[in-house]
């Protein structure tokens, strides 16, 4: 069975069947209800999400993915769906003995759960229910979800602030070109060349290491 999700709400055939709600800040949620295809609650407890259904606890997701669930053991790849979640791959399986069981794949920012055998939807939306709140972190309904915010989102503080010192930096010097009144034009445009580029490496250092920040995180789920 393949389901669409359009924002929270777990559509099929173009109907919502069943919505994701949220309790909690952050990307670490403390609960997600899920409603529709399969209807259960995943209540954070230290570093695993009970499963829990009808009251009863069904289950666990473990740290890296892992999911015991009904007597059988699930799994997504911890560095697949840390690329997934990273947006340098479009598909996620979940596999249970070695067989894929169900595949959450991703088209521009649309996302698709495709369970191929039956009771894999509990496994399949406690996954993309975890890593969708990384997927969609700081975006809101009307994002276009550009490079540049997903890089703004994920790039530490610290890197941000010094590369906006060494572009203002940079803006100075580019201004007194003109005027001359700090230090000689000639001198001035190759300061301006060197806190420019700076300012572009820092940007891209910050990237890269909030990126690795937040894979680290995924792999303590």
């Amino acid at each position: 069975m393949k389901y669409t999700i359009v924002g929270n709400d777990i559509m099929k055939d173009g109907n919502k069947i069943g919505q994701i709600t949220f309790t909690g800040n952050g990307i670490r949620f403390s609960q997600a209800l899920v409603t529709g295809p399969a209807t259960f609650t995943l209540e954070r407890e230290s570093s695993s999400y009970k499963i829990i259904d009808s009251g009863v606890e069904m289950g666990k997701v473990k740290k890296g993915l892992k999911i015991d669930y009904n007597y059988t053991t699930y799994e997504a790849d911890n560095r697949s769906a840390a690329r997934f979640r990273g947006r340098l791959e479009n598909t996620l399986n979940i596999e249970s003995s070695g067989m894929v069981v169900a595949t959450i794949s991703r088209e521009n920012n649309n996302y698709t759960i495709d369970c191929t055998t039956s009771g894999s939807e509990v496994p399949a939306f406690s996954v993309y229910a975890i890593l969708s709140r990384y997927m969609n972190m700081g975006s809101t309904g009307g994002s276009t979800n550009t490079a540049f915010s997903r890089a703004r989102r994920q790039m530490p503080g610290s890197y941000r602030a010094v590369s906006s010192v060494l572009s203002i930096l940079a803006l100075i010097f580019l201004y007194n070109i003109a005027g001359g009144f700090l230090i000689p034009t000639s001198y001035d445009v190759v300061v301006f060349v060197i806190l420019l580029i700076a300012s572009y490496v820092v940007r891209g250092l910050g990237y890269k290491k909030g990126k690795y920040q937040q894979n680290q995180e995924i792999q303590k789920q």
